[in-house]
């Protein structure tokens, strides 16, 4: 079977200025969420909600911030800060999709500010009955101390199969590291530990042997 691309893949990089690697940031998300919900049309809502906290003993002034996206283009780009919406635009890198969002409030030591981005994303399932898609999240460049990922498939099907447990949880994500998530959606109201494309297709063609047999034997 031809292996899946991944279709959506999130890199989350330093709010900050550009940091020295191995330099210490003093950012990190508090909370974060990141829902993706599949729509009818094969596309993708992607939503995050996160909460960035200085654990420094300096003032820290976020800045510029930038989601990478793997995918063919990214519509309905809105992100939002504390004081309501915040500048965000899209630009390309090789077959990257760049969003680039800003914020500039200053935060003292231990303070908070919260950041919500979302987009869609066109063509990101493939399939006939049963939908396919790959879902990376990460490396992201801030620690995540409490975080959580959650698909949810589209109007009338069911994820009958995922890689990982979902809800997925990003509690304790060390800086730089990712997740990944295998998904498929269909009609099945079941989750099963194998793709229902597999055993489908596996089903109609030890049916078609049988027919098969079945006809050979009436001729001899």
């Amino acid at each position: 079977m031809k292996g899946l691309t991944p279709l959506l893949i999130i890199l989350l990089i330093p709010l900050s200025a550009s940091l020295a690697q191995g330099e210490y940031n003093p950012l990190v998300f508090e909370w974060v969420k990141v829902s993706v919900s599949f729509q009818g049309d094969g596309s993708a809502v992607f939503r995050l909600c996160g909460t960035l906290k200085n654990e420094g003993n300096v003032v820290v002034v976020p800045g510029y911030g930038l989601l990478k996206v793997s995918a063919p283009s990214i519509t309905d780009l809105s992100a939002t800060g504390p004081e309501g919406p915040i500048e965000a635009t899209v630009s390309e890198e090789g077959d990257l999709k760049i969003i680039r969002y800003s914020l500039w409030e200053p935060l003292e030591p231990g303070e908070t500010v919260n950041v919500s981005i979302s987009f869609r994303v066109p063509s990101a399932s493939s399939g006939l009955l049963f939908k396919e898609a790959v879902l990376g999240v990460g490396g992201f460049s801030n620690s995540v101390e409490k975080g959580v990922l959650e698909v949810l498939p589209p109007p009338g099907s069911y994820i009958t199969y995922s890689s990982r447990e979902l809800p997925l949880s990003l509690d304790g994500l060390p800086q730089g590291e990712g997740v990944e998530v295998e998904l498929e959606f269909g009609p099945l109201p079941a989750r099963l530990p194998v793709k229902a494309s597999i055993v489908t297709w596996a089903a109609i063609l030890a049916a078609l042997a049988v027919i098969a047999l079945r006809v050979g034997r009436g001729r001899s």
